[in-house]
C-alpha cells in the first residue's frame, strides 16, 4: 500500500506507531494525536507532497534465491557473527564447502543487499553486502535480506534500519524470551518514507556526511579520555616507578590478610553488610545498596575496618581494589574478595590504594596469576608483591601531591565523559531527523 503526502489531510503522520495501526486498521496510515518528535508541521507537509509512506515489502525484493547444497565449490557464507553490531559491518567470512553447508546457508546475496539479523532485533545486527569474491556469497536464514527496488536506494534504506523508530518497533513485536526474534514479514510489513529517488540520494548523503563529523568528534573525545587516563597513570608511575626507595614484600607490612566469608546475600538482611566485587564502583560503595547476609556465631574476624584494603582474587575483576573508609560497624566481605590489613606504622593506607592502581602493582599481579581459563590470586602471591616504601611522612606528602593531580584529571575525565555521552547521542539525533522528513 502506497499513499502520498497531502496538506488536504487534517491528521498527521506518525511512523513511530504505524505498526500498532496495521493490527487493527489495516488501511489506515493516518493518525489523529500529534507526536513532537515524530510529526510533521502542517507546513512541512505542504513541501513533501510528492513523498509516499510504504511497507518496506513494497519496495523490497521478497524473493530472494537460494543456493543448492548439492553443488561442488566453495561458498562465503555469512552467519550472525559474521556482523558486528556496534560498526554496522561484515567482520569475518567464512569460506565452506557447498556441499557441506549447514543447513541455514541458503540465501544467495547479491551486492549492496543488506542483511538483518532477525534475532533479538534490539541489537541491530545489520550490515550491508560488500564482499568482493568470485565465490557465491550466502547469508544464514537468521538474516531478513533486505534487497532494494528501482525506487529505493540501498544506503537510505540502510540508514532508515539505524534509526530509534525501526528498532524499537520490531524489538516490541519479538516473540520469545530467551531468543527473542522477528521474522521476515514483521520486518517487511515496517512503514517507510518514500521520498523520490534523488532525494533518498541526496538524505542518504548528508546522514553519511554529518555521522562522519560526529565520528571524528567521538574519536577526538576518545583520544582525549585516553590521553586523561594516561596522565593518571604517568604520576603513579613517577613515585612507583623511579626507583626513589628502597622496595618491601608486601607481606612485610601488613597486619593480617585474609579470604572473605562465603554467604548468600539477601537484600532483606540490613545487618551484617556482604561487600562483594559487584558492589565496588569506580566511585567507591554506596553502603545503602549493600546486601546482608546470614552469619554464623563468630564472624569479627571478617569485620572490616577503616584503612583496609580489599582485592577481588578472581575473575574478570581479578586486582580491583578498593580502601574501605568508615564502613558499617559489622559489615563482612564476600569470599571472592581478600582483605588486606596494614600496620600503620610501616604504611600509610592511602599510600598502598595508590600502590594499587599503579601499573607496576598490575605487572607483578598478573604475572603472579594462577589458572588459564579463571586467572585467580591468592595471599601468598599477594604478600610476595613488592612495593616501594618510603617513610611515613614521605607517603603522606606522596598521597596529598597524587590527590590534587589525579582531581585535576577526574575533572578532566568527568567533562569529557560528558562530551562523549552528548556525541555518542547524535548519531541517533541525527537518524530521527532524517526520517521524519526534516533534513
Amino acid at each position: 500500500m502506497r499513499r502520498a503526502f497531502s496538506p488536504d489531510f487534517d491528521a498527521l503522520l506518525c511512523l513511530d506507531k504505524m505498526y500498532k495501526l496495521q493490527a487493527s486498521r489495516r488501511d489506515a496510515i493516518w493518525v489523529e494525536a500529534i507526536d513532537t518528535e515524530m510529526f510533521f508541521t502542517r507546513k512541512e507537509v505542504v513541501c513533501r507532497v510528492s513523498w509516499e509512506i510504504v511497507r518496506l515489502g513494497d519496495v523490497c525484493d521478497r524473493e530472494i534465491k537460494t543456493i543448492s547444497s548439492g553443488q561442488n565449490g566453495e561458498m562465503v557464507y555469512l552467519d550472525i557473527s559474521s556482523v558486528d553490531n556496534i560498526s554496522k559491518r561484515i567482520i569475518s567470512q567464512n569460506i565452506i564447502p557447498i556441499n557441506g553447508a549447514p543447513s541455514r546457508a541458503k540465501q544467495l546475496l547479491m551486492p549492496n543487499d543488506i542483511i538483518l539479523s532477525t534475532v533479538r532485533p534490539n541489537l541491530n545486527a545489520i550490515a550491508i553486502n560488500n564482499v568482493s569474491s568470485d565465490k557465491p556469497v550466502v547469508a544464514s536464514t537468521g538474516f531478513c535480506v533486505l534487497r532494494c527496488k528501482a525506487d529505493l536506494d540501498f544506503r537510505y534504506l540502510f540508514q532508515f534500519c539505524l534509526n530509534d523508530t525501526f528498532i524499537n518497533n520490531l524489538s516490541d513485536i519479538a516473540k520469545g524470551s530467551s531468543y527473542p526474534a522477528v521474522v521476515n514479514s514483521d520486518v517487511f510489513s515496517q512503514m517507510i518514507l518514500l521520498p523520490p529517488l534523488d532525494e533518498q540520494r541526496r538524505i542518504a548523503s548528508e546522514i553519511a556526511r554529518q555521522l562522519s563529523i560526529v565520528e571524528k568528534a567521538k574519536q577526538a573525545a576518545a583520544a582525549q579520555m585516553a590521553a586523561a587516563r594516561e596522565l593518571r597513570a604517568a604520576y603513579l608511575r613517577e613515585v612507583f616507578e623511579e626507583d626513589h626507595w628502597e622496595t618491601v614484600r608486601l607481606g612485610d607490612v601488613l597486619s593480617g590478610i585474609s579470604y572473605g566469608y562465603t554467604a548468600s546475600a539477601d537484600f532483606n538482611i540490613n545487618s551484617n553488610k556482604l561487600l562483594r566485587i559487584t558492589d565496588i564502583k569506580e566511585n567507591g560503595v554506596d553502603w545503602n545498596n549493600v546486601p546482608g547476609c546470614k552469619t554464623g556465631a563468630d564472624i569479627s574476624k571478617y569485620f572490616l575496618c577503616d584503612g583496609d584494603i580489599v582485592i577481588a582474587r578472581t575473575g574478570g575483576t581479578i586486582g580491583k581494589s578498593f580502601l574501605v573508609k568508615n564502613p558499617p560497624s559489622t559489615a563482612i566481605y564476600a569470599s571472592y574478595l581478600i582483605c588486606l590489613s596494614f600496620q600503620h606504622k610501616y604504611i600509610y593506607p592511602g599510600y598502598a590504594r595508590y600502590f594499587f592502581g599503579s601499573d607496576y602493582y598490575w605487572r607483578q599481579l598478573y604475572s603472579s596469576a594462577q589458572g588459564t581459563g579463571q586467572p585467580n590470586v591468592n595471599t601468598v602471591s599477594l604478600k610476595n608483591l613488592r612495593i616501594p616504601l618510603p617513610s611515613l611522612n614521605e607517603q603522606q606528602r606522596i598521597v596529598k601531591r597524587l590527590e590534587a593531580q589525579t582531581a585535576k584529571t577526574d575533572t578532566m575525565r568527568i567533562a569529557l565523559q560528558t562530551q562523549l555521552d552528548a556525541i555518542n547521542a547524535m548519531p541517533a539525533a541525527i537518524l530521527r531527523q532524517a526520517f521524519s522528513g526534516q533534513m
